[in-house]
């Protein structure tokens, strides 16, 4: 892994010898796209299974009533979810910055979990507070990135809180950065996988993937910034963005 000192050695050697920083890109790039040709390959093969299933399922009624049919299909589905996923955490660090409205992307995601989970069995809602600084500047970012990020830390707050419960939605200036915290009182995380809930595929639930927490602190660190998590009556996962 790639630490801060070679970030700042990197930056140099691009300002001095850009031949040289060229190369390291390309070598750099090399394990990339050898992973983006594995990745689709799978894709492709589990796309084929996938299809294969369901032509056999129409073809044959009477596999659904095999003892493994329903496992066989579930199992599918979440490889289909998971190379799905596998890719987005791969490109979460690309990032295309520009100047954006913070104060217009941290209103619109309450709207955005509401459409998501709309189709909810349990037909629970959530209520939101707000503790938006109204002096936050512009920033450079990727208003996409950022909103797929805050949308997985809103998830995790979604799925931990019951029927009615409330999150919190804040942002404030702090130092040269801006933090921006989504706090619940819900189930919170279990201490004795607290230190890997960032760690890229880890879950503890089976229908999960778990790359959510780690797509978000993958986009924050290619904006500069970084996630940090808190725990204790409430759970706090802050996004610090330098300004």
């Amino acid at each position: 892994m790639i630490s801060e000192k070679d970030k700042l050695l990197l930056n140099q050697v691009q300002k001095t010898n850009p031949e040289i920083y060229s190369l390291i890109e390309r070598i750099q790039q090399n394990p990339a796209i050898a992973m983006s040709k594995i990745s689709h390959r799978m894709k492709n093969i589990i796309s084929i299974a996938s299809s294969s299933l369901q032509f056999i399922e129409s073809q044959h009624p009477e596999t659904s009533d095999f003892n493994l049919w329903p496992q066989l299909k579930s199992s599918i589905t979440y490889l289909v979810q998971f190379m799905d996923q596998e890719a987005i955490y791969r490109h979460s660090a690309n990032i295309e910055s520009k100047p954006m409205n913070l104060q217009d992307l941290l209103w619109s995601i309450p709207d955005i979990m509401d459409d998501l989970y709309e189709s909810d069995s349990n037909n629970s809602t959530r209520n939101y507070n707000y503790d938006i600084a109204n002096n936050l500047p512009e920033i450079n970012g990727d208003y996409s990135k950022l909103r797929f990020a805050l949308i997985e830390i809103m998830k995790n707050a979604y799925e931990a809180t019951s029927n009615n419960d409330t999150i919190t939605i804040s942002a404030h200036i702090i130092d040269d950065s801006v933090a921006i915290t989504i706090k619940d009182e819900g189930v919170g995380f279990d201490i004795s996988t607290f230190d890997d809930v960032t760690t890229a595929f880890f879950t503890t639930k089976n229908d999960h993937v778990g790359t959510g927490l780690s797509i978000a602190k993958r986009i924050a660190k290619a904006h500069g910034g970084n996630l940090s998590i808190s725990f204790d009556e409430s759970t706090r996962v802050t996004i610090h963005l330098p300004l």
